[in-house]
């Protein structure tokens, strides 16, 4: 695997056989590799979920059958990973299909212009979002963008990196870039 490893600032030693930990580090690490529906830097909070998750169901373990605790808990943790990942995708898809009412504000301020408003206002080539989502993403080089449209359409990192012919941590520094070059310009909420 050519995940990257995503050193755990959190110990729980204390709390685990040090078997299990690596175990569940193994997993949360895989799952945060390539292909995979997390990002490295997600790392702590998925290993924080699935070792809760696993001290609360750890007592089913039945040790008469066959198989060893550590493949219990593969098990265990690979399925609450897969939960998680489906919850993470639905929270996706609920927050893409809420309606919006046209009467509600824009702004924080309840006088301010509405969904509504913005609509009928004349759409033109320098008028709102549109233009400037538009201008910041001429602003990328054409690496930049291409990377930006990949990713756009659910390509992995590496698949990326395969594509452009460059290393994934090269993917990912010039994701950085994009990511602060649309903050820089009031648009971090769009990535």
């Amino acid at each position: 695997m050519n995940a990257r490893r995503v050193p755990s600032r959190l110990s729980y030693r204390r709390l685990f056989p040090g078997r299990e930990v690596a175990c569940a580090k193994a997993l949360v690490r895989e799952w945060c590799g390539e292909g995979k529906r997390f990002e490295p830097d997600e790392f702590d909070d998925l290993l924080q979920q699935v070792l809760t998750h696993w001290w609360q169901v750890r007592h089913r373990y039945d040790a008469t059958r066959e198989a060893s605790i550590l493949s219990y808990m593969r098990a265990v943790v690979g399925r609450k990973l897969v939960d998680l990942g489906r919850e993470r995708d639905a929270e996706k898809r609920r927050v893409l299909s809420e309606a919006l009412s046209l009467d509600a504000p824009v702004g924080e301020d309840e006088d301010s212009e509405t969904f509504g408003d913005l609509q009928e206002a004349p759409a033109g080539p320098d008028c709102g979002l549109s233009h400037d989502l538009t201008t910041a993403v001429n602003g990328l080089t054409g690496r930049q963008q291409r990377i930006c449209e990949l990713w756009s359409q659910g390509v992995s990192v590496t698949a990326i990196s395969e594509a452009l012919g460059t290393s994934r941590s090269t993917i990912h520094d010039e994701i950085q870039r994009i990511r602060r070059h649309f903050t820089d310009r009031g648009l971090a909420d769009y990535l």
